[in-house]
């Protein structure tokens, strides 16, 4: 018996079907999936999700022997001889897109794509969407805005906003929210404007999660895990097999703690998933999902910048500030943000008899947040003396003191697609055609403080809330909706065996509304019909080299972003009587796709630039920008380079490198005295780098396996305004591993920020930055059964 499964293990490993990374580290769960495609076939989900035991152990012993072609005798006697043609798995440019109108691989993509395998945040132990992220060169985040603003996830991908550009599976992953990683299998952030493919929105790029799906297998893991900031995590993946082509998949967590070094920001989690999957392998294949996260946190709007001798501010901690540290927070005990998510999926493929590809995807989600900060401002250079002399000074504050509201919505999207392949006379094409519809509408009651008291101090600062206070709602409403029909088209045609050109077209008509009884801000409706190309030229000389050039344009019409905007600020929602002109974004990319080591190891260069020019609203006095918070109403050019390396250098060692050199300068602005500076959010240099080692027992004669893994991430500092009025200093991290693995326990540690580097994870204009936590760890102990 053991015979047979191990020889299964190994055929699945050599398997041209495996596109993606073998499970070879020990904290890993067995059911991994490295790039989810839900039209693969059965062999190709049991690849992507490793999802034996069996398979694992067959990894396992294949790196330990250093790479032999052969595996020993196993007890009861010797398998069969195998002479291993295909390489390990690991390279992300094999890895599947799992989205219908993609091309089926990201090596098949004329743009960067970065892969975020699940191999690697297991490794990592990366608990959240953000922190998963920091594995991608190039991404910088946004602290929580003014005027009932968020403090979830804000990412800017190159240094434009993608905030309302996250996905799940292909599908818009709609809400307000900070997004943990339990369901998260695998992540992909797709740069440069994609509307071609994703409609409006994306003018930098979009990140895309793939969630864990249900497979042909059965198997439980638990692990539980506790490290700094009294943090405290379990985790629980099951998957069921309940018959031929049918299975069901679970997965729950739980965590209570707090953010480590920072004072009274709690981060409590739970959250459940459901992933019901029938016909899996077949032709006909449809998996029902469902999931729910709720979080009870704290805001966390950092620290206030100071101004310096230079005029320029900096973050407060980067003076030296007597009696300030990293830990030092001006939270109150009227802070909180607590959040329900409940998303509905339903993902189903046909495959028909004359090739062609039928996908139907669908979402629904409901969403609600109760929401309550503290805003922390800006220091004068004379208040910033008088700190530096010893002397403590009243704490300024944005928004009043603190943003406070109560939010809820849905948003509701269907995408539907035809593919297939087909002769046009001597000329081979690959086609998709589709529809995309979806719906958002959004509902937030403003919060009305009584009696808030704001009188903290920069040092010591008081957390709790002097009594007399009370905070009423529905005094102002405010409410949004967008609906966008897109129809869609992509053409590949292969002019010979090597050259082919990609052309994509896409019609968008998005219309946006929005409404509130406050009298400082007029409602309106805005529409806007567009259309969004991308064509590409490539060039494949070999089976592991493809060279491409390409170009791609997007538009993000006002009110994109609804359940993301600040709420009222003018360039933001649609008004009656002024312009609102659709922003746009032009990507230009030259690059290259190349495999070595038998396709074990990717490499990827690309030079690139993105111009995104318009406003939202045009002032109808002036004729001039409108601006609003972040970037909305200015124009940037960005323009770098991007390397990459993914895959296993051998049999032992696997690496994930990547580096991004960006350059950014504001082209359009409501202040004159902006334009030509440098674009904000824009780090010049970037750096991520995770390795990992399995330590074969001709080193270590060890039961079971060792793996020892590390990396680290740079980032050089940066303008967090278009003035360049603030500045960021860099990041720098350096992270480690150790993990154990004994049959089916596990045990791993990690080990963050190991210089103890004063780091800042976002920054929102001159106002102020969040720092990062210091040095911290991480424990973790699992089974599989």
């Amino acid at each position: 018996m053991k015979q047979k499964v191990t020889s299964v293990a190994i055929r699945r490993l050599v398997s041209g079907a495996a596109t993606a990374s073998v499970a070879m580290t020990l904290t890993s769960v067995p059911l991994m999936v490295f790039a989810q495609d839900p039209a693969a076939t059965a062999e190709a989900r049991k690849d992507q999700q490793a999802g034996t035991q069996a398979g694992s152990q067959a990894t396992q012993a294949l790196a330990q022997a250093g790479g032999d072609t052969q595996l020993a005798a196993a007890e009861g006697g010797a398998l069969p001889k195998i002479s291993v043609t295909a390489a390990l798995p690991g390279n992300t440019n094999e890895a599947t897109t799992g989205i219908a109108r993609l091309p089926d691989s990201v090596r098949d993509m004329p743009q960067t794509v970065n892969v975020i395998p699940h191999e690697l945040i297991e490794q990592q132990k990366a608990t959240s969407l953000e922190q998963i992220l920091k594995n991608v060169p190039g991404i910088t985040i946004s602290t929580g805005e003014g005027n009932g603003g968020q403090s979830g996830d804000q990412f800017k991908i190159r240094g434009l906003s993608a905030k309302g550009d996250i996905y799940i599976d292909g599908l818009r992953d709609f809400g307000a929210y900070k997004r943990d990683s339990f369901d998260v299998d695998s992540v992909q952030v797709i740069k440069g404007a994609s509307g071609d493919s994703f409609g409006v929105g994306s003018i930098g790029g979009l990140i895309n999660q793939t969630s864990k799906m249900a497979n042909l297998e059965t198997s439980t893991s638990i692990d539980q895990s506790g490290g700094s900031g009294s943090t405290y995590r379990t985790t629980v993946d099951s998957n069921i097999k309940l018959g031929d082509t049918t299975a069901l998949r679970v997965n729950g967590m739980y965590q209570n703690g707090n953010t480590p070094d920072r004072d009274n920001v709690k981060d409590n989690r739970a959250g459940v998933a459901v992933d019901f999957g029938t016909g899996i392998g077949t032709n006909t294949e449809w998996h029902l999902g469902y999931s729910y996260l709720h979080r009870d946190g704290v805001p966390d709007y950092g620290q206030p910048t100071a101004q310096g001798a230079d005029g320029i501010y900096r973050p407060l901690l980067e003076y030296g500030v007597p009696g300030l540290d990293s830990s030092t927070s001006y939270v109150r005990s009227t802070d909180h943000d607590k959040s329900d998510t409940h998303i509905v999926s339903s993902l189903f493929t046909k495959k028909l008899n004359n090739g062609i590809q039928i996908d139907n995807d669908t979402r629904f989600t409901f969403y609600e947040r109760d929401f309550s900060s503290t805003n922390p401002a800006a220091i004068s250079n004379t208040d910033l003396k008088k700190l530096l002399a010893g002397q403590n000074v009243a704490l300024s504050y944005g928004a009043g003191g603190g943003a406070a509201y109560l939010q809820r919505g849905i948003g509701v999207q269907n995408v539907t697609t035809a593919k297939g392949e087909f002769d046009l006379g001597p000329f081979r094409n690959r086609a998709v055609v589709g529809l995309d519809m979806n719906y958002q509408r959004d509902h937030r009651d403003q919060g009305t403080w009584t009696g808030r008291v704001n009188n903290q101090t920069v040092v010591n600062p008081q957390y709790q809330m002097p009594a007399g206070w009370s905070l009423g709602y529905g005094a102002t409403t405010r409410d949004a909706e967008s609906s966008d029909i897109g129809l869609f088209a992509n053409d590949r045609i292969w002019l010979t065996q090597q050259i082919s050109l990609l052309g994509n077209l896409r019609w968008d008509y998005f219309r946006s509304k929005y409404w509130t009884n406050a009298t400082s801000v007029a409602g309106g409706t805005a529409s806007s019909s567009k259309l969004s190309p991308a064509i590409a030229a490539m060039w494949e000389p070999t089976n592991n080299s493809m060279f491409y050039t390409s170009f791609s344009r997007t538009y993000r019409p006002v009110g994109t972003d609804i359940a993301l905007a600040v709420g009222g600020v003018q360039s933001e929602v649609p008004q009656d009587g002024v312009g609102n002109e659709p922003e746009r974004a032009d990507t230009v990319e030259v690059g290259t796709k190349l495999d070595f080591l038998n396709k074990r190891l990717g490499v990827t260069a690309a030079l690139f630039q993105t111009r995104k020019s318009h406003a939202y609203t045009i002032d109808p006095d002036t004729g001039e920008l409108s601006p609003g918070f972040s970037d909305n109403g200015e124009g940037y050019r960005i323009r770098g380079v991007e390397l990459g390396l993914t895959g296993w250098i051998t049999n032992n060692w696997s690496a994930n490198i990547a580096y991004a050199y960006l350059n950014g300068i504001v082209t359009e602005a409501s202040a004159a005295t902006s334009i030509g500076k440098t674009a904000p959010g824009v780090s010049n240099n970037n750096v991520t780098l995770w390795t990992s080692y399995i330590v074969p027992h001709s080193l270590l004669p060890l039961p079971g396996k060792l793996t020892v893994g590390g990396g680290m991430q740079y980032a050089s500092g940066y303008w967090a305004d278009s003035a360049n009025t603030a500045r960021m200093p860099n990041n720098f991290s350096l992270d480690g591993m150790i993990g154990y693995e004994q049959g089916p326990y596990r045990i791993s540690l990690n080990l963050y920020n190991l210089t103890d580097h004063l780091n800042y994870q976002s920054a929102f204009s001159s106002a102020r930055a969040v720092p990062a936590s210091r040095r911290t760890f991480l424990l973790n102990a699992g089974v599989t059964f």
